[in-house]
């Protein structure tokens, strides 16, 4: 279970705050959840689901360390807070 779920500029997220370091074993460990998560299709009859298109969240890890993390199934943002990463999403003019 993420720490939070929110849906932000009509995308879903869930955010993991990390107020500890982790290893790298661990952190997969965490990853690892979501890809289930992912595969079961769990998440496709979540309320807040829209009826036409079905979308996994994305995941905003929220540390201060930066992890080695990937999935080729959803998007994984890391910031070292909730401002950080809304100056990360800001559009550039």
């Amino acid at each position: 279970e993420p720490d939070i779920f929110t849906i932000w500029r009509q995308s879903p997220f869930f955010i993991e705050v990390q107020n500890s370091v982790y290893s790298k074993k661990i952190m997969q460990e965490k990853l690892n959840r979501y890809e289930f998560y992912f595969h079961s299709l769990e998440w496709q009859q979540e309320p807040w689901q829209p009826k036409k298109s079905k979308y996994f969240p994305s995941l905003l890890v929220i540390t201060d360390s930066q992890y080695d993390i990937y999935s080729p199934n959803f998007r994984i943002f890391q910031a070292k807070s909730i401002h950080g990463f809304m100056n990360q999403m800001a559009v550039k003019a």
